[in-house]
């Protein structure tokens, strides 16, 4: 979101979701979803595999 500039009430716009939905995430009291995140990468026009790897090699790093 931050490399897009995109607030949590733009997420949820482009993704089809309500901003509540959206906020209870990013305040980690609910988990997102796999289709979640590939709605979100959908939206950002990110590619869903990438993310995935980065968040994997990121895990293996720490």
């Amino acid at each position: 979101m931050g490399r897009h500039r995109v607030s949590g009430m733009q997420l949820a716009n482009l993704t089809g979701v309500s901003q509540n939905y959206i906020a209870s995430r990013l305040r980690d009291e609910s988990p997102f979803t796999v289709n979640d995140i590939e709605n979100i990468c959908k939206a950002l026009g990110e590619d869903p595999g990438s993310l995935w790897a980065a968040a994997i090699q990121h895990l293996g790093e720490h």
